[in-house]
């Protein structure tokens, strides 16, 4: 009886750990948003033309392995599967045997660990070049990576890899999020119509909540400065009088993101209010700006985005104009029975931000919305 006990408490711990390893790579709904950066005589480098959704969809089974259907822009495109501390990927068939199953990440390898990436758009990651050369890769263009740091962010394992000869191209791998320079195919250098192409990882969303976004983890335990229904009203010159201008904000399906109607979103992240040029949350903006940061102390800078010149053509690339200012002092200041911390500032013009209502001088600091 005793040793029937025991074996059902180590069952019971194997099966607690395998579920404490299991991240958003397991989890059906887990969407990563990567932008397409795409340069041709018609756009200037970094205008995004779309962006490129990879989501995780319904279990299905394998050769009697579970695996989650990986879906891209909401067209199949393999089999996703974590196990432990790797995660795993497989093709479609496609006819060419590179179909089998590979390792997209690995966080449990160390510091000084190396491991090659596969030639272009190949995803996977392969600890030697014998399991390159079982789906039939060119030897002669892998890459050697190494694991040069280690770390722990926001209770996840994160590792930094690069170029093992020279060091350079660092990417920043986060435990359940992926690769910043853009999760999946990040090292793919040419599009299929002959463009440049170049991807970043923009935002990463699981249970109704946005997890990751432009280079942040997001601390979702903070307490949020925006929600719906709130709106700012202002005066605007127009062309023979002035008029009155609302916005108002309205929640849509991911966390921290409200809607502006037609002229874009408001993303809310650690304290910072991000402005998207976009018109729904599926298109990726035509620029993303950072309105208001709000964890700035007396001393330190923001860089805020002036006017967006967004006329292009083959001739006249759209342009963003910036302002630098300083944060020249800072208290908290009570506005309808709730302290809010506010920020002077200064830069050739003054302004004045205050926690969850913005500036004092109008809706979005700087950034002429008739612009956009």
């Amino acid at each position: 009886m005793k040793t029937k006990f025991t074996f059902l408490c180590c069952l019971a711990m194997v099966w607690c750990a395998s579920l404490a390893a299991q991240t958003e790579f397991s989890k059906t709904g887990t969407r990563w948003y990567v932008p397409y950066e795409h340069d041709n005589i018609f756009a200037h480098k970094g205008y995004h033309t779309r962006m490129d959704l990879y989501r995780l969809g319904e279990d299905t089974l394998l050769a009697g392995e579970s695996w989650k259907k990986l879906y891209y822009n909401e067209k199949l495109q393999g089999a996703f599967r974590e196990v432990g501390k790797k995660v795993w990927y497989r093709p479609l068939p496609d006819g060419t045997g590179r179909d089998l199953p590979r390792v997209l990440y690995d966080f449990s390898m160390r510091v000084g660990d190396k491991f090659y990436y596969a030639e272009y758009e190949v995803p996977g990651i392969f600890r030697n070049e014998e399991e390159a050369e079982a789906l039939g890769l060119d030897l002669s263009v892998l890459q050697e990576m190494t694991v040069t740091r280690a770390d722990t962010v926001e209770g996840r394992r994160v590792l930094y890899v690069a170029q093992t000869n020279w060091l350079v191209n660092e990417e920043r791998w986060i435990e359940g999020i992926g690769s910043e320079c853009g999760f999946f195919e990040r090292w793919r250098e040419f599009a299929t119509d002959g463009s440049i192409i170049n991807t970043r990882l923009l935002s990463v969303v699981t249970d109704g909540k946005t997890l990751y976004f432009n280079g942040e983890l997001v601390k979702n335990e903070l307490p949020p400065m925006l929600s719906e229904g709130m709106s700012w009203h202002q005066e605007e010159e127009g062309y023979d009088e002035t008029r009155i201008v609302s916005y108002g904000l309205r929640a849509t399906d991911v966390s921290g993101c409200y809607s502006l109607g037609d002229i874009g979103l408001i993303q809310e992240i650690n304290g910072k209010i991000y402005y998207l040029a976009c018109n729904r949350i599926d298109e990726f903006p035509r620029f993303i700006a950072c309105c208001y940061d709000f964890t700035l102390e007396k001393g330190d800078k923001a860089v805020v985005v002036n006017t967006v010149h967004d006329v292009m053509t083959q001739y006249c690339p759209k342009t963003i104009d910036y302002d630098t200012l300083y944060v020249t002092d800072v208290d908290t200041v009570e506005y309808n029975g709730i302290a809010r911390k506010r920020l002077f500032l200064d830069g050739g013009q003054q302004d004045v931000w205050v926690e969850g209502i913005g500036s004092l001088k109008r809706f979005i600091p700087f950034v002429s919305l008739n612009d956009q």
